[in-house]
């Protein structure tokens, strides 16, 4: 009890957010904000089946006028499912950007 209220005298919050940071809420992960990463399509290996659009659960995979599939970085919230069900391995994810 005694160690608790020290770390809340000390200013300790358990919120590492740096300022200027905007924290980034994550439907996939609700426990916390976390640094999110993003699905990109590979044009040369991606066949155009539209298997990562139909498991996609944010619906961020669009078809392109040319036929491929390309990723809507505000609404990909990094959940893999669309890397998971590619057959051809055209989904990678990108890591989370590094916040200065």
């Amino acid at each position: 009890m005694r160690r608790l209220a020290k770390r809340s005298q000390s200013g300790y919050t358990g919120d590492k957010l740096k300022k200027g940071v905007i924290p980034v809420f994550d439907p996939a992960h609700p426990f916390g904000r976390k640094a999110r990463s993003l699905a990109v399509i590979d044009p040369v290996r991606c066949t155009a089946c539209g298997q990562c659009a139909i498991y996609c659960i944010t619906s961020c995979i669009f078809q392109r006028p040319d036929g491929f599939y390309d990723v809507d970085p505000e609404l990909c919230i990094g959940c893999r499912s669309c890397m998971i069900n590619c057959p051809f391995g055209a989904v990678a994810m990108t890591p989370p950007k590094q916040e200065v």
